[in-house]
């Protein structure tokens, strides 16, 4: 028993004298927000990016600007160097676009 209690104790004291490290990656953009006065002022990461979409149905973007998820986590992504809205499904295959004329 008493073998035990200085085993536990052992790797007790170990554990807490080892460095605890935090890893962190860096996000590829800033979050800003306004103050009062409608200045911009770089704030904390709002956000991490889970994936990076370069491409669908074999076609790569040309110019993505703007994002929108509707309720039913369907993805649409304005790319205006192809004058279209690429449309995704929540597990973010390719589903369609929509075109401007």
């Amino acid at each position: 028993m008493k073998k035990m209690t200085m085993l536990i104790l052992f790797v007790m004291v170990f554990a807490t004298i080892l460095p605890n490290k935090a890893v962190a990656q860096e996000v590829p953009y800033f979050t800003f927000t306004t103050d009062s006065e409608n200045y911009f002022l770089r704030t904390q990461t709002a956000y991490t990016p889970a994936k990076e979409i370069t491409a669908f149905d074999g076609h790569s973007f040309v110019e993505p600007n703007h994002v929108f998820v509707d309720n039913e986590d369907n993805v649409y992504i304005s790319d205006t160097g192809l004058n279209q809205v690429i449309i995704l499904d929540k597990t973010l295959s390719y589903q369609g676009f929509l075109e401007s004329e």
